[in-house]
Parts: C-alpha cells; structure tokens; sequence
C-alpha cells in the first residue's frame, strides 16, 4: 500500500509519497514508475478520504528514498511538486 500524506513516515506495510493529490491523478489500472524507473506498480484501488492507494509491485526491488516518481499519462500539478 502507498500513502500520499506527506505526513506519514511509512512502515513495513505502507510506504509514502509527498505528493498527496496522486490520488486525485490516478484511476485502478495506472502504473506509478518508481525508483528512477527500477520498478513499477499497478494501481489496484484508491481511498481519497484516507489519502491511500492500494498497489501491486510488477518488480520485487528494495525501495529506496528521495527516488523519482514518474505516473505515466497523468496531468499532475506542478506548482505542488517541490524540487531541492
């Protein structure tokens, strides 16, 4: 499972992204490219109200942080994502 609370630290059964509107972007059948395009995930399942994604890895990679995070045909909004 993946959180889009920036809030969230993440654990052993929920990592977490920064970006809370990708619940917004993605519909069940998207694929999230992660890891600098090392893996990819198929979106199962999306729950707005608790900021939430339910995935399934195409890949079996360790995630590491501070990665890319790339969701092909999606119109996000830039002026959300940061850059460092």
């Amino acid at each position: 499972n993946l959180c889009c609370d920036p809030l969230y630290e993440g654990d052993f059964k929920m990592f977490s992204l920064d970006y809370s509107a990708l619940v917004d972007v993605v519909k069940p059948g998207s694929s999230i490219i992660m890891s600098d395009g090392v893996t990819s995930m198929t979106v199962l399942s999306a729950a707005k109200d608790r900021k939430t994604l339910r995935v399934r890895a195409n890949t079996d990679v360790l995630l590491e942080e501070q990665k890319f995070v790339f969701v092909p045909g999606a119109s996000v909004d830039t002026k959300a994502v940061e850059f460092g």
